[in-house]
């Protein structure tokens, strides 16, 4: 996991470096493992492997950032994260990306537990005010793996990565 880990997140770097310059220049420094230990410490919980992988490539995005991530979304920082975290996600879904600006907000989710689709380490999108969310990707590589082959092959201002699947009625958190 970790050498392919460390071939999608050096392309991915790449990526936005030449492609999305707004974007790359937002993205905050990677977290050291010292960091990562404080943060679990602080907020009482162990960070899955591939998260902590995410972290340390880059600690999220500026949260003045103007351009997002991707598709709307802005990577939160480790500590923002953590935060929703503890205020939304019943244990085991890590929002680590949002879409909070507007009056719907909506999270793309690392599922720690399986208890969203039955895949452990999958990425969903979970909409608060909706009573579905959607499939992203099987696993943290497959979601960075989607971001790349859509740069490797789209014009340089398509931004809009379609990687949305199948919308599931909530069963793990309704609101």
């Amino acid at each position: 996991m970790e050498n392919d880990w460390k071939t999608l997140s050096a392309a991915l770097e790449a990526h936005l470096e030449n492609r999305r310059p707004g974007v790359y220049k937002s993205l905050r420094p990677a977290l050291m493992n010292d960091a990562i230990r404080a943060l679990e410490q602080r907020f009482k919980a162990t960070l899955p492997p591939a998260v902590k992988m995410l972290y340390r490539w880059r600690d999220g995005q500026d949260m003045q950032a103007e351009e997002p991530f991707v598709n709307g979304y802005y990577f939160f920082p480790a500590e923002k994260m953590m935060t929703l975290f503890r205020q939304r996600a019943a244990g085991h879904c890590y929002p680590l990306f949002g879409a909070v600006q507007g009056a719907y907000p909506s999270y793309l989710c690392y599922d720690a537990s399986g208890q969203y689709n039955g895949i452990k380490g999958s990425l969903f999108c979970h909409y608060p005010d909706e009573p579905f969310d959607e499939d992203i990707a099987g696993s943290m590589e497959a979601f960075i793996g989607k971001i790349n082959a859509h740069y490797a092959r789209e014009e340089k201002d398509n931004h809009f990565i379609n990687f949305y699947g199948r919308k599931r009625t909530r069963k793990i958190y309704g609101q």
